[in-house]
């Protein structure tokens, strides 16, 4: 039988999702430290209140039958360093005032209204997403955050946000936020999330020393009408190259930024036309599959190439003229499959291609891979191909 005395051996216990619903005997497992009980239907937390050597508590996603958990018993856990509360019916944050070592703190998805019992603590890391009755201006007291999640809040004015001077991550995706002008004084912020927000002046952004900046790409390209770049004519390549390079909304794509791309993946994107990628010459892997791209000739200058991927093509043209990829001598790996290819001989230069797939294709004629004598790797299955000998002098170790 489990005794008392055998629950001071605990110092760690994971229990989430158990369907726990009682925890009366944990009262005697004085010296847990770690406790999860997240997803378990639990509305009585007082077993815990003697639990003082307690630094890491998590005790959200409680399915309650009330409306309202009582923190009380945790009033004496003055040991907790990290508490995770959210989407637990919590409205009342008073009995965590003295918990001055708590560092990281999730209140998600609560009803609460009132942060001043926080006041007084030293708060590293805030989650106060999905809480829309959240007063900014208290937030504004908590000045030793680091880090706040605020996405889902119903938030449109974060003036206030501007006194957490050592926020260095700022979560505050879909709210209805327009101006961000308050966060240029936020000078030790690295990394801000603003997506699902109509904000159309991104001009406090580059004096921002940022390392992680994710914004709505599409929305905020198709409100910038001041530069043009029609050298790209292809809005779906546009959208997905500015996203690589890591261009705010107002600054241009220009020819020049093309040369920072080294490695490219723009798979199944919807795009047509590649006309813009001939500028990205110290592209090295190139993964364009699954798009509908008819005309490869931007390719030809990418002689630095060693990895291209343009299978699954679905060109309207019946035959995929591969002629683009002639000055292609350093390609190394080379995936055509399934992209309506019938002439192969524009590959018989490639001689440095140890991997090839041109599977599920209409090529009946495969004399050109005779002289690729680094390929190791080859996939013809799904073609019309009656005659293999072209490949008995190759050293294949995979032929499919």
């Amino acid at each position: 039988p489990l005794t008392k005395e055998e629950m001071l051996r605990l110092d760690s216990l994971d229990a989430p999702d158990k369907g726990i619903f009682d925890i009366t005997g944990l009262a005697f497992a004085t010296n847990l430290r770690e406790l999860h009980l997240g997803r378990n239907p639990i509305t009585d937390l007082r077993p815990l209140a003697n639990l003082t050597k307690l630094k890491d508590l998590h005790i959200g996603d409680i399915s309650l039958p009330m409306a309202n958990l009582d923190l009380h018993p945790l009033t004496n856990l003055t040991n907790l360093e990290r508490l995770i509360l959210h989407r637990s019916g919590v409205l009342d944050l008073t009995p965590l005032s003295g918990l001055t070592k708590l560092r990281i703190l999730s209140i998600e998805g609560n009803s609460i209204t009132d942060l001043r019992p926080l006041y007084r603590l030293n708060l590293r890391e805030l989650d106060a997403s999905h809480c829309p009755l959240i007063d900014l201006h208290q937030l504004a007291r908590l000045t030793s955050l680091e880090y706040i999640c605020l996405e889902y809040s119903g938030i449109s004015d974060i003036r206030p946000l501007s006194a957490l001077t050592n926020l260095h991550i700022l979560d505050i995706r879909y709210n209805d936020i327009e101006n961000i002008h308050p966060l240029s004084e936020l000078t030790a912020l690295r990394t801000l999330w603003v997506q699902g927000n109509p904000i159309t002046d991104f001009t406090p952004i580059p004096k921002l020393n940022l390392t992680d900046f994710k914004y709505d790409a599409i929305q905020q390209m198709a409100q910038q009408t001041n530069f043009a770049e029609a050298w790209m004519p292809d809005a779906a390549l546009r959208i997905a190259v500015r996203g690589e390079i890591g261009l705010l909304p107002n600054v241009p794509l220009t020819k020049e930024k093309m040369l920072q791309l080294q490695e490219l993946n723009i798979s199944d994107k919807g795009i047509h036309n590649i006309r813009g990628l001939e500028f990205a010459t110290n592209l090295r892997e190139l993964n364009l599959s699954r798009n509908s791209i008819t005309d490869l000739y931007p390719l030809t200058t990418l002689m630095n190439l060693k990895v291209l991927n343009i299978s699954g093509m679905t060109p309207n043209t019946p035959n995929l003229d591969l002629h683009a990829l002639t000055n292609l001598i350093n390609l190394e790996r080379l995936w055509l499959a399934n992209s309506k290819v019938s002439d192969i001989r524009p590959l018989a230069k490639l001689k440095r291609l140890h991997i090839l797939d041109i599977s599920g294709n209409a090529i009946g004629d495969i004399s050109p891979l005779a002289r690729l004598v680094a390929l190791r790797t080859l996939q013809v299955q799904g073609n019309p191909i009656t005659d293999l000998t072209p490949l008995v002098e190759l050293n294949l170790i995979d032929p499919k």
